[in-house]
């Protein structure tokens, strides 16, 4: 499925369920589950089809896209790059998460709260590790780094983008064990 998709139906879901919800409990106490049931499938529809509309093009859109282009240096090779959000305090900063042969990198969209750009050198990556987001999603990655601090986003492909630090951190010739 290309990236749209993906982000529509995600976006779109989640949405959709989290609202649905307390009208689909009003429903089932008040009328019972056959109406507390189409109470839910209806407000999931009507609120998820065009919030996941909107989230897709919104992350497609050309501001997005132009604010997040990364300012790389002479030679930098890009290794891999795909949509994130960096968690700041309670804020998940939205933007694109990018792996260079030097670095890894973070740019933020202006439409968050708290826009900023990250660049951590490899030579300062500890570790890189899959975790679960809010305790039940499978798509956080954690990076550690050597002085302790460490930063967390949410990523497609958690897995590949874990292993691609590591080797990244390895090839770097700076002898850090970014696997743990």
């Amino acid at each position: 499925m290309n990236p749209f998709g993906r982000t529509f139906l995600r976006s779109g879901a989640a949405f959709g369920v989290l609202l649905a919800m307390p009208f689909a409990l009003l429903g089932l106490i008040v009328f019972g589950w056959e109406i507390g049931g189409l109470a839910f499938l209806a407000i999931a529809l009507v609120a998820g089809v065009p919030f996941g509309l909107m989230m897709a093009a919104f992350a497609r859109s050309k501001s997005v896209r132009r604010d997040t282009q990364p300012n790389l240096e002479e030679g930098e090779k890009v290794l891999k790059e795909g949509p994130a959000n960096h968690f700041m305090g309670f804020e998940g900063v939205g933007g694109r998460l990018f792996l260079t042969d030097r670095r890894l990198l973070f740019k933020s969209h202006r439409w968050n709260f708290q826009v900023h750009e990250l660049s951590v050198p490899l030579a300062e990556v500890a570790a890189a590790k899959s975790v679960m987001t809010a305790g039940i999603l499978p798509n956080g990655l954690k990076v550690s780094r050597a002085d302790g601090t460490t930063d967390r986003f949410v990523v497609e492909g958690r897995g590949e983008w874990e292993r691609l630090i590591r080797d990244a951190v390895a090839t770097s010739s700076v002898g850090c064990n970014a696997g743990g």
